[in-house]
């Protein structure tokens, strides 16, 4: 039998309590999260319903429908979950098709310069490979499934379709994004955004938001809200980072996720 000096055995249980802490510490504080959660839930839109020529108007939290879905994908998420009509929102600068800059100074933040360069989608510099799935001919971008483009289609003929008529490329694509907080710089690698595509950037329409940049509410985080694609290839991401600017990870709802929550209607916050 090993005995371990209780002095030792201190510094052990100190050490693991120390990593149980930090562990639950990421992300927004508890008490900030979970007045996002209760917002999110008391936050009630109409919706329309018609029932042999009936047009009834009821009222429904489907507002939470889509935080519930986010988190059962992934549930280290609930930590970032937030209501952005509580957030300071970080002023936009300027907008254009090339770039959307964000630039403002805010409490427990600091001085913050925000860019996202934009440009059409460079068919040579990103990875394009065909591949097929259940049936399927599917085209990953990068070697990923692409957001705001469609990806699969029915093989016909025993063929997979390649043609850009018979399976569009993405229009638009991010260059790069480029933070400076309080003099520091940091470029995102492009790993973090090499999949999402075709977004609303200076205008949105209906559900769909333009760009949009916040802070969280202690200030120690900042959240990019895009929204991209059409139809089918519709989606809708939140990237995360730090308050030194260094990115943490992305929650993003595909199509299905925003139709079965019935996410595609004005009032949509997102998460």
């Amino acid at each position: 039998m090993i005995k371990i000096n209780g002095s030792i055995l201190k510094i052990i249980l100190v050490s693991l309590f120390s990593l149980l802490i930090s562990m639950l510490s990421y992300g927004q504080k508890q008490e900030e999260y979970r007045i996002h959660l209760k917002s999110i839930d008391t936050t009630y839109f109409e919706m329309l319903k018609v029932y042999e020529d009936v047009r009834m108007y009821y009222t429904t939290n489907a507002n939470l429908a889509i935080v519930q879905a986010m988190i059962k994908k992934d549930s280290s998420h609930l930590k970032f979950i937030s209501n952005r009509n509580l957030l300071p929102q970080i002023k936009r600068k300027l907008c254009d098709t090339t770039q959307v800059v964000f630039q403002d100074s805010l409490k427990g933040l600091g001085k913050i310069h925000f860019k996202i360069s934009l440009g059409k989608f460079d068919e040579v510099a990103n990875q394009i490979t065909l591949v097929e799935k259940e049936g399927y001919g599917c085209r990953l971008i990068n070697g990923k499934n692409p957001y705001g483009a469609d990806f699969c289609y029915s093989i016909t003929n025993g063929k997979i379709p390649y043609k850009e008529d018979e399976m569009p490329l993405p229009y638009e694509e991010i260059k790069s994004i480029e933070i400076i907080l309080n003099g520091n710089k940091q470029t995102i690698p492009k790993e973090v955004y090499n999949d999402l595509f075709d977004f609303y950037t200076c205008e949105g329409e209906y559900s769909k938001r333009q760009i949009e940049l916040y802070s969280s509410l202690n200030g120690e985080y900042i959240y990019l809200y895009m929204y991209g694609g059409s139809a089918a290839s519709s989606y809708f991401t939140k990237l995360i980072f730090d308050k030194e600017g260094k990115y943490i990870t992305r929650i993003i709802a595909d199509y299905r996720n925003l139709l079965e929550t019935r996410s595609f209607r004005e009032g949509f916050i997102g998460f």
